[in-house]
């Protein structure tokens, strides 16, 4: 049975940070080892995070098409929301250091606020507790950076779907899809509310 999320998403995505504790002042006095437990028990907790991931057209007289991304990668990771940007990256170095460990896998991306510049960042990505919904055309190739860049080789094991996510564009992607999908280890199907009959067209499948 699919599992059914409400539009707060406040279990898997809990409101960061307490009243009672923001404003505790002896905090630099304690062990190094205690505040980092306490740094890494406010990141200890599963995020549903919302990720596109868009193929690049390659333009050598474009540097655009080199932001946010590694040279040799072929497409962009664009953030829309603030959630997928750990708070603790920008209190002080050693909180830095806490979610750096913490969010082991990494990668470049494009941060695109309604009404800012695109500004280039990082995409901070924790495998074990995060579920990723992936939009876009460029999932399979995302997919496997995400294990391709974890040291310890788990990747994306937590997977949000809609139903227009279901078959993939183009059977090129099929060798890879074949080696993503048995590292899932739970997929959650996404039901858009707000309305009581949507209709998704006829199916469609990918052209040989």
């Amino acid at each position: 049975m699919p599992l059914v999320v409400s539009s707060n998403l406040g279990i898997l995505n809990p409101p960061s940070g307490s009243k009672a504790t923001d404003t505790f002042r002896h905090f630099k006095r304690l062990p190094l080892e205690l505040r980092w437990h306490i740094w890494e028990f406010e990141l200890k907790h599963e995020r549903l995070l919302h990720v596109e991931a868009h193929p690049l057209e390659a333009s050598p007289d474009d540097p655009s098409t080199e932001s946010g991304t590694c040279p040799e990668r072929t497409y962009e990771i664009i953030l829309t929301e603030f959630l997928p940007i750990s708070k603790l990256a920008r209190v002080n170095s050693e909180s830095r250091a806490v979610a750096s460990h913490f969010y082991r896998v990494q990668l470049p991306c494009v941060y695109r606020w309604e009404g800012k510049e695109d500004t280039n960042g990082i995409c901070y990505f924790n495998p074990e507790l995060d579920t990723l919904e992936i939009r876009g055309n460029a999932f399979s190739n995302f997919a496997e950076d995400l294990w391709v860049h974890d040291a310890r080789h788990v990747g994306l094991i937590n997977l949000a779907l809609s139903m227009r996510q279901l078959i993939p564009e183009s059977r090129a992607e099929y060798p890879l899809l074949q080696r993503i999908i048995p590292r899932l280890k739970r997929v959650m199907f996404l039901c858009r509310g707000g309305s009581e009959r949507i209709y998704f067209g006829e199916p469609t499948f990918a052209s040989a």
